[in-house]
């Protein structure tokens, strides 16, 4: 028998393959990060203003000196004399979404409705903007009808920001700064644990810290005890044969100085380029890029995401071409005290 030619039911041709029915599964598959941790973690509040502003202090440096018997006090301090303000802009993150009138008519697979389809994906993707938002390396920017909130790779630097006086930067032991390409050698089990001691002379205290990094620093952390004994003797770790797994995972680097949880994130330290467009039948050419060997050592109890506009979706009003609407949010960051926080940068092939 001669065999059958198949081809699309539209096909100008003709032939018994005509009768056969399509195979379309009812579900549709999106496989996209979406985990978004350090939004998660850190709590939110509430704002009234495009700039919010919150006050940090000191305390004067330990005293051993002893004061003479009977002295009467002559002289007076300003005890608030270091007392600084900072402050941060709002950012508007928004997410518009559209169906026309026929496409929310017909009957489709893997969905009920194409409009609530596209409100959840929308909302889906607004979670995500501000994560990368919140971990940005943007500064704080305020132009006219256009705001933008500091991320916390800019926050998080010795440098700067200029409006942070000296006193509250990150320390520049609290940031390991590689030069990416200058060496060979990745971060060191050594090299961390220098920034969680300049991190302890901050606060005084072994602290927990969330370790938000890189797929890429999280396999260098994975492997601080997998060295060359020859080289780097440091432990061995046995474990059963029987259970058959080999584990080489590190969830939790814990230090005389500090305790960091580490948690892996594709949302660091991102920029873009292209822009999203809204033309039918036009591939859209926006892409989101992310520092793939950096992290960032937080105290999520100094941190704050308050919201001037929270998290929603707004439906508007059908003119005749389908139903559509927004998901937006407007909100800051904020940063309590910037010098209690930790940086990594250029992990990979770290450099002396």
């Amino acid at each position: 028998m001669e065999a059958n030619t198949y081809s699309l039911y539209n096909s100008s041709t003709t032939g018994p393959s005509k009768a056969n029915r399509e195979e379309l599964a009812d579900f549709i598959s999106i496989i996209e990060p979406e985990v978004t941790p350090v939004t998660s973690a850190i709590s939110k509040g509430s704002t009234k203003s495009v700039f919010t502003e919150w006050l940090c202090d000191s305390l004067s440096p330990a005293k051993v000196d002893s004061t003479a018997e009977g002295h009467d006090s002559t002289t007076w301090f300003n005890k608030a004399e270091d007392r600084a303000r900072l402050g941060n802009y709002i950012n508007i993150s928004k997410r518009e979404f559209g169906v026309s009138d026929v496409q929310q008519l017909v009957d489709q697979a893997g969905l009920d409705s194409e409009i609530d389809s596209a409100k959840s994906k929308a909302v889906r993707e607004l979670k995500r903007d501000i994560e990368g938002v919140v971990c940005g390396v943007q500064d704080r920017a305020s132009t006219t009808g256009s705001y933008a909130t500091r991320g916390l790779f800019d926050w998080v630097d010795s440098a700067g920001p200029s409006d942070v006086p000296a006193a509250y930067r990150v320390p520049s032991g609290s940031i390991s700064d590689g030069v990416a390409g200058a060496g060979t050698d990745d971060l060191t089990e050594a090299q961390l644990n220098n920034v969680l001691q300049s991190m302890f002379t901050v606060s005084g205290e072994k602290k927990s810290y969330m370790g938000v990094m890189a797929p890429i620093v999280v396999d260098i952390i994975d492997n601080f005890t997998r060295v060359d004994t020859a080289v780097r003797g440091r432990y061995h770790v046995n474990e059963p044969s029987g259970s058959k797994t080999i584990n080489l995972e590190v969830k939790t680097f814990n230090s005389s100085f500090g305790v960091i949880n580490i948690i892996p994130s594709v949302f660091l330290g991102g920029s873009n380029s292209g822009e999203e467009l809204g033309t039918a039948g036009t591939d859209d050419t926006l892409a989101f890029t992310y520092d793939d060997d950096a992290g960032l050592i937080l105290d999520t109890d100094a941190l704050e995401l308050k919201f001037l506009d929270s998290m929603h979706t707004e439906s508007f009003e059908d003119r005749g071409g389908g139903p559509r609407g927004h998901a937006k949010a407007v909100y800051t960051l904020v940063v309590k005290n910037p010098k209690v926080h930790g940086k990594l940068l250029a992990a990979d092939n770290h450099g002396s």
